[in-house]
């Protein structure tokens, strides 16, 4: 009876030792278990808040695509200098630009860069102000340039049909058969055009489409009832309201 009895406790400790190996065993792989099966179903909507997230850990690519919409986003937190330049689609565009001087006029636009106004698929528009120093006069341009062949263009400015291959916006069309709306002024003056602003519109072939109001100013040196909203020395002002499909 003795016997059993001790053959008994000694099968119990034993069990109990193995037991507690598998516990020890589970509770030291049971973190990497865990992380292995967790995913984002087994968290609460809404449980999660920013201060749970380390900063600077969370890019761009951890987001999917249209997945955020303004409800997302705290009132206030989102500013333009967040976005970059012609990201924003079915908004107005107001911006001030230095001009770029030049021996000639055609010497200054090549020199001038491109202030981008809009960028959709294919399209950009943008605008460049520059100064003919040896005249001098002032210029303030705005041009559309596409990324595919075969683009139709329509514009209050220049001969834009797209009834005939030569009149298409191609990558190849140069510049000046780009322009979309131009406005100059000489030797302390300026003049800003918004009444008879340019109307334009641009359909790509793979399907694309852009339009918009476009409204130029353009100052050229020291006015005398003062600079205003141009500031000082030559100057350009670009707006317009622009729309994509």
């Amino acid at each position: 009876m003795d016997g059993q009895v001790t053959r008994h406790r000694y099968i119990s400790k034993t069990a109990l030792a193995v037991a507690i190996l598998a516990l020890v065993a589970a509770l030291g792989g049971g973190g990497s278990y865990a992380a292995k099966l967790l995913t984002g179903k087994d968290i609460r909507n809404g449980s999660i808040a920013g201060k749970d997230v380390k900063k600077s850990t969370l890019e761009g690519k951890h987001v999917k695509d249209r997945s955020l919409t303004g409800a997302d986003l705290k009132d206030g937190s989102l500013l333009a200098a967040d976005l970059a330049p012609g990201t924003l689609e079915d908004r107005m565009t107001a911006v001030r630009v230095s001009a770029t001087p030049g021996a000639t006029e055609d010497a200054a636009r090549a020199a001038a860069p491109e202030t981008v106004l809009f960028r959709k698929g294919p399209f950009t528009v943008y605008g460049k102000c520059y100064t003919d120093s040896a005249d001098p006069s002032t210029y303030a341009s705005i041009y559309i340039r596409t990324s595919e062949d075969g683009a139709v263009l329509d514009s209050d400015s220049g001969e834009f049909h797209g009834g005939d291959v030569d009149d298409y916006l191609s990558t190849s069309t140069p510049e000046d058969r780009r322009e979309l709306m131009y406005a100059s002024q000489g030797l302390n003056s300026a003049q800003y055009y918004a009444s008879n602003g340019a109307d334009f519109g641009a359909f790509s072939a793979s399907g694309t489409a852009i339009s918009g109001l476009l409204s130029v100013g353009v100052k050229n040196g020291v006015l005398p009832g003062g600079n205003g909203p141009y500031g000082a020395g030559d100057a350009c002002l670009f707006s317009g309201s622009i729309r994509s499909s």
